[in-house]
């Protein structure tokens, strides 16, 4: 990982193969995330949902066969896109704090990942993260 702003203090990187994305989530997260407005989606995006809710910490996992290179911490080029996972293409501004690989920006950090490292049900090797960015940064 490649940090190139002073807006993310830290970022770790933990990559995690052998995933089994049909195995059901245990109801007790999906009751959680479920109280908090959150619909269950699959067992890595649940479990990242259910520890962001019960410690503060937000997670993210992005599918590890679709992350090309390095990922790199950096502010967006202008005019640079991003389809994020709620399908909106995204204008970004110079200001804003991307994830990126090679290809790109990946994820807008601190608010949303991008479409192309989703996790699906195909997902069988994921990254998660576990960032801190400044917080005016990514409001």
């Amino acid at each position: 990982v490649d940090v190139q702003s002073d807006a993310c203090s830290q970022f770790i990187a933990l990559p995690v193969s052998g995933m089994n994305l049909g195995a059901p989530t245990p109801r007790f997260i999906t009751d959680r995330i479920t109280r908090a407005g959150m619909r269950p989606i699959n067992l890595v995006v649940d479990v990242t949902n259910y520890v962001m809710l019960e410690s503060g910490q937000p997670l993210h996992a992005y599918d590890a066969d679709n992350v090309s290179g390095t990922i790199v911490v950096r502010k967006a080029h202008e005019g640079e896109h991003l389809l994020t996972l709620d399908d909106t293409d995204r204008t970004l501004d110079p200001d804003d704090l991307v994830i990126a690989d090679d290809s790109g920006a990946i994820g807008l950090a601190g608010v949303m990942g991008g479409a192309a490292t989703e996790v699906t049900a195909e997902t069988t090797s994921i990254i998660l993260e576990g960032a801190h960015f400044d917080p005016m940064t990514v409001a």
